[in-house]
């Protein structure tokens, strides 16, 4: 069985941007930043933090699985996260499912990126996906 390594690395965006990475010394001093676990290459898990005490968990994964919510019970308890699917990047597209902590979904997020990578457009849904 091959193992990839895990790492853990630091941004400003929970976006992930290369040019947006930052050295671990470096978050005590930012207004808010995101620490970021990997598996191999592929962001698993992150928590999102402000200055103020702000806090939001993040998941990266293509959708909210019964798996993902066990997996985020066992270590975040019934704290809130969020799922961010990065799988449209091809595409300039992110979207990111708003879970209560019973990981049901509240709201979905969708942004549109331009080729300088900054949002074009928003657009947000409630959990049956109406506009709101």
């Amino acid at each position: 069985m091959t193992q990839t390594a895990t790492s853990v690395r630091f941004f400003t965006s929970a976006a992930l941007r290369k040019r947006e990475e930052v050295p671990g010394e470096a978050v005590d001093w930012l207004p808010r930043s995101i620490t970021v676990e990997y598996d191999g290459d592929q962001p698993v898990t992150g928590v999102w933090r402000s200055r103020r005490g702000a806090r939001r968990v993040c998941w990266y994964a293509a959708a909210v699985t019964p798996a993902l919510i066990a997996a985020h019970d066992e270590r975040y308890g019934d704290e809130p996260f969020w799922v961010i699917d990065r799988s449209a990047l091809r595409d300039r597209r992110v979207t990111t499912h708003e879970c209560d902590g019973e990981g049901r979904v509240k709201a979905v997020r969708s942004w549109q990126f331009d080729e300088a990578q900054m949002p074009t457009h928003e657009e947000e849904r409630d959990a049956v996906g109406a506009s709101r």
